[in-house]
């Protein structure tokens, strides 16, 4: 009698078996055998049926397709430990079942899926798939879309993992605990059997030789885009703070790469959307394909009864085809966190990265990060704000981490960070940073090199963050960020060819990355002089991102300067006085000032400062107006208004009271004491420069050893003065050390060859132009002009005398200078510009 019931088919096969029964038959009936021994194991604990048995091969049903997946799995981790080359195949559908067999296209399909499979995989259909993709213990992959012969319509495929034995507990035949009546056309009889203890490492092992090598849809080195984790349960601790261990853990080893947040921020508004959207599946979807990425891992963590179940899901962005999905399980709260880190693992794997890789980069997540919840919360949440550049609301969710886990790494790091870059706190930063050091083990290999390397770099100690970032890059080839900072490292070291170079291979990676564009232009810029080439990239970076032409204004415009279009430069300064953004015009009014002041109309460049000063006083920030206030001083210095100059400087001194002034800020500080003839003044602020020196630091050591010298060739100890500014010069060659230098050579030997060669490289460089030491560059015409003068070296002397007067043209009238200039130049009988 005929009966028609839903059910799950099995196929079983041996592969090679006929050649073998041809070459070693006692061979072939040991391994048949076993093959048998280990069926008839399984099909008792999963409520299998054997329905018949074809030579090597068995056809086996179940009424849950679960059921058979499980038997699968635990079948082809005994084979492979009894290396026995078995296919299977499993499809579920409506069967017609008569006596002890089975008929029906599904039966068809089930025999020639399992020919098609690879020896040592699991091919299953989407029927059988939907049955078990929530399914915790159950992992797949999908393979492909393909017609069978016989069958009109194009059939699924997807390959079960065998590494891990199923949880024999969630089935449901274990449960029931059934006996089961075992049918073959050859062979009658009921049969029992028990599962035999497995050797787990050989088991593993030989299954990774099989799923490990790769799949179709992702290879090494391909692109993922990370969705943010989907909370869904009531736990606010869990919105976000899972982020950041899943990405650590993804990418413990080469073999992924994670599109950058700053990579998805920037497609983000090519597509017109703001780069603060929240991340829809739809919208990562069109990043991927915009961007070549591979696939998009997604998850979600959800409570069901007592139990936390984590999900991941590897997703096809073009066919969104669902390639991979796992779930593991956490008992309650406190098992979250390694929980995940399963999960991690799983997805690893799911990706394709070998065993040996991930046994090799496999640091356990909770370890490396925190074990409190509560604190990777508080930090994640820090890490949004300091995206949006909100440091202070970042710094005091960093805090709230802290408290609750000091030796947190990367959240030492963060800190650390924030005390340098925006209260410029370096001994309060250090603090953090040693902390961080002294924990850098706990941290898995690829964040140890990449922490090493940026805390290096945020001390100035470029030698050794190059070499970090070296050894990283050679261990992650395809880490944009990685060669961004190598680049910067090598520039701020005066490696300006490797540097280039560095950048150029982050534009590979990132075609889109502006900032490469700009510090490459900066190079041509202020490194090598090549002001045409340094035009052509910050062009390149304006047609990327126009508003790249407010954030480079400054910069931009002195370029500008420098290549004699000073009318074009001013025009783009005032760029900044468009909209409403006080920090903006600020900027602007210091642009303008200083071209004022570079052309000689000082009362003009005291307004802009003003105005500038009264913007930065509103919106606190205390460095920048400090600032703005040394550079007034300058510019009052120049008009010989010396109590007025005084007055900024006191200004200086009651800001520096409540924010931390760095090394360079005190240096120039106390370098304009020095110039206003205020030497005590000018020593105290040097001590407070040598408690703030960072031995690793070389600019520290620059600045402490430039203030040192500008004091004691202030007090006539010269010859003293000159050995520490040298030393500065070798310590940091920058042109303000430079002028510094040069004046004192000067003052020493008013004829002096070394103070000419120093003054012609600042006049070559221009390097100084918009920056503290501005007018030094203009200083330097006139001491060259003296100097050749001193020498009776009439015509050089007229030479710079004019190149002086023709910087200054349109000075205010009341500079005596030039007056004084123009009557040296009638009585060397040339004619006035």
């Amino acid at each position: 009698m005929q009966e028609h019931r839903l059910a799950a088919i099995m196929f079983t096969d041996i592969a090679g078996y006929t050649a073998l029964m041809g070459s070693d038959e006692e061979r072939a009936f040991e391994i048949l055998q076993k093959n048998r021994t280990i069926h008839a194991r399984l099909l008792d604990k999963y409520n299998g049926t054997l329905i018949k048995e074809m030579g090597d091969g068995m056809l086996i049903s179940f009424d849950l397709g679960s059921d058979a997946v499980r038997c699968a799995i635990e079948n082809q981790i005994a084979s492979k430990e009894q290396n026995i080359p078995l296919r299977i195949g499993i499809h579920e559908g409506e069967m017609v079942f008569e006596d002890s067999d089975v008929f029906g296209d599904g039966v068809n399909l089930a025999s020639r899926l399992q020919a098609a499979a690879e020896v040592g995989t699991i091919s299953i259909t989407g029927p059988v798939y939907r049955d078990v993709r929530n399914k915790s213990d159950i992992h797949t992959q999908f393979v492909e879309e393909r017609y069978f012969k016989n069958v009109d319509e194009q059939v699924k495929i997807y390959n079960v993992l065998c590494e891990e034995l199923p949880d024999a507990e969630g089935s449901v035949a274990s449960s029931e605990k059934k006996k089961v009546t075992v049918r073959s056309s050859k062979k009658g009889g009921i049969m029992k059997f028990s599962l035999v203890a497995l050797v787990f490492i050989l088991i593993i092992l030989s299954a990774f030789n099989v799923f490990d090598s790769g799949n179709d849809y992702f290879k090494e080195r391909g692109w993922v885009l990370l969705m943010p984790y989907e909370n869904k349960t009531a736990n606010h601790n869990l919105s976000g703070s899972l982020d950041h261990l899943i990405k650590s853990g993804i990418q413990q080893s080469g073999y992924v790469n994670i599109l950058p947040q700053s990579r998805i921020q920037k497609t983000l508004r090519r597509m017109g959307r703001s780069a603060t959207d929240s991340l829809d599946l739809e919208t990562a979807k069109e990043i991927a394909i915009r961007d070549g990425v591979h696939v998009i891992v997604t998850g979600s963590i959800e409570k069901v009864g007592g139990n936390y179940l984590l999900t991941a899901q590897i997703i096809d962005p073009e066919s969104e085809i669902d390639l991979y999905r796992t779930t593991v399980r956490a008992s309650d709260s406190t098992k979250i966190l390694k929980s995940t880190d399963k999960l991690v693992r799983r997805i690893r794997r799911g990706l394709g990265e070998s065993l040996i890789s991930r046994i090799q980069n496999n640091t356990f997540l909770p370890a490396a990060t925190t074990t409190s919840l509560e604190a990777l919360k508080y930090f994640t949440t820090g890490n949004i704000y300091w995206g949006k550049q909100r440091y202070k609301e970042a710094i005091t969710q960093y805090n709230k981490a802290f408290e609750l886990d000091s030796n947190f790494v990367w959240l030492r790091v963060m800190m650390g960070n924030y005390y340098t870059y925006y209260e410029g706190n370096i001994p309060e930063a250090e603090m953090h940073y040693k902390s961080a050091e002294r924990n850098l083990n706990s941290v898995t290999d690829k964040e140890k090199l990449w922490l090493t390397s940026l805390i290096a770099s945020n001390r100035g100690d470029d030698d050794t963050s190059i070499l970090a970032l070296q050894e990283y890059l050679f261990k992650f080839p395809d880490d944009h960020d990685a060669w961004y900072n190598l680049g910067n490292s090598y520039k701020d070291n005066s490696e300006y060819k490797k540097a280039i170079k560095a950048y150029q291979e982050a534009l590979r990676i990132d075609p889109n990355d502006d900032w490469s564009l700009i510090n490459t232009a900066v190079i041509y810029n202020n490194g090598t002089y090549q002001y045409d080439a340094s035009y052509e990239y910050y062009t390149k970076a304006f047609d990327l991102w126009p508003a790249n032409k407010i954030s480079q204004n400054h910069m931009f415009g002195f370029l500008l300067v420098k290549m004699d279009s000073i009318e074009s430069a001013r025009e783009h300064f005032k760029l900044m006085f468009q909209g409403n953004d006080k920090a903006n015009k600020a900027l602007g009014h210091r642009s303008l000032a200083l071209l004022d002041m570079y052309q000689g109309k000082i009362k003009n460049a005291v307004k802009h400062f003003q105005e500038g000063i009264a913007y930065r006083t509103i919106l606190g920030n205390g460095l920048s107006t400090a600032r703005d206030r040394m550079y007034l001083a300058s510019a009052f210095f120049m008009q010989d208004a010396y109590a007025d100059a005084q007055k900024q400087l006191e200004k200086v001194d009651e800001i520096s009271k409540t924010t931390y002034l760095a090394p360079y800020w005190l240096m120039i500080w106390g370098t304009l004491c020095v110039q206003n003839n205020e030497l005590d003044k000018a020593r105290t602020i040097n001590r407070l420069l040598a408690s703030r020196v960072n031995p690793k630091n070389e600019s520290d050591k620059a600045n402490h050893a430039t203030l040192s010298g500008s004091i004691l060739i202030a007090a006539d100890s010269i010859a003293e003065g000159i050995q520490l500014l040298e030393s500065a010069v070798r310590l940091r060659d920058r042109d303000l050390i430079k002028g510094h230098l040069a004046n004192a050579y000067f003052k020493e030997d008013r004829s002096s060859e070394k103070a000419e060669i120093l003054f012609k490289e600042i006049i070559t460089g221009k390097r100084i132009l918009g920056f503290e030491g501005q007018q030094l560059y203009v200083s330097a015409h006139l001491r060259l002009a003296e100097i050749y003068e001193n020498r009776s070296q009439i015509e050089e002397a007229t030479k710079y005398y004019t190149a002086y007067l023709g910087l200054i043209k349109n000075a205010d009238d009341n500079i005596q200078l030039i007056h004084q200039i123009e009557s040296k130049l009638e009585q060397f009988s040339i004619p006035i510009l």
